[in-house]
């Protein structure tokens, strides 16, 4: 699932870098930072938004809020393990059917991790030498891993 807003930021980070002249120079990595920030907010935003369509199925509105906030509570990191793990919650079945799902699609798992060690990296000071284009291609496979959640998020809703 690709993310327009993420989607019209590498246009601009790209059409910079083309205009500019300034690919594999530092205003390339400058970009890549900013660019694998923005990445990984709108992925979180985006399993946070799944996970709040799938409590609005429940009825009861203070079981929703309650779901919500526990989710805000406990979803602290967004690698691959731990959005399994979050699944888990939900039922083993849940976290099973992801877990095939990266299978499946192993660079998708490692593409949603590099994005997620990077950002954590520029956070903490210690980031990689990583260019534009490099997180253009982590996030063509990694968006991926957000179709996997949504499909084991729904697979056993029940209407």
């Amino acid at each position: 699932m690709k993310l327009k807003p993420v989607d019209d930021t590498i246009v601009i980070c790209q059409g910079h870098l083309g205009a500019t002249g300034c690919r594999g120079t530092q205003i390339d990595i400058f970009l890549a930072n900013y660019l694998a920030v923005q990445i990984h907010s709108a992925f979180q935003q985006e399993i946070e938004r799944l996970l709040e369509n799938r409590a609005n199925h429940v009825g009861d509105p203070a079981l929703r809020e309650f779901m919500i906030s526990c989710v805000n509570a406990i979803f602290r990191s967004t690698r691959i393990s731990e959005i399994a793990g979050l699944l888990s919650r939900f039922g083993d079945k849940y976290k099973e059917m992801f877990k095939n799902e990266m299978q499946i699609q192993p660079r998708a798992s490692t593409s949603w991790d590099s994005i997620v060690s990077h950002r954590h990296g520029i956070a903490h000071g210690s980031g990689n030498l990583v260019f534009v284009d490099e997180i253009v291609d982590y996030y063509n496979y990694g968006h991926l891993v957000l179709d996997a959640f949504k499909l084991s998020l729904d697979a056993t809703k029940t209407p």
